[in-house]
């Protein structure tokens, strides 16, 4: 995965009725299951992705619980590891969600 970011991108728009549109605080790569959003881009290197920080201790014991909602946590996307990390944090959040 030499382009995380775009990997992730392309990959969460192949989860069943995703899209991706902005959302509410104007973020353009926000990704929505039926309305509900359930992650999203801060930077090509960091996601909030909705998911309580205490369901994820084993995949990513380095995400941080967003500062606004304990429902989300931000994940830094650094190396191969990590998006790989990162793909397992998303499909979580989108069996929650679906």
């Amino acid at each position: 995965m030499a382009d995380h970011f775009s990997q992730l991108r392309d990959m969460l728009i192949t989860f069943p009725s995703v899209v991706e549109r902005q959302n509410e605080f104007g973020t353009k790569h926000a990704y929505f299951y039926r309305n509900r959003e359930f992650a999203h881009f801060h930077s090509e290197n960091q996601m909030d992705i909705k998911i309580p920080r205490n369901e994820i201790e084993q995949i990513a014991p380095d995400a941080i619980e967003n500062p606004f909602s304990a429902q989300w946590i931000l994940f830094n996307i650094n190396s191969e590891d990590d998006a790989k990390r990162a793909f397992l944090l998303l499909q979580k959040a989108y069996r929650k969600v679906a």
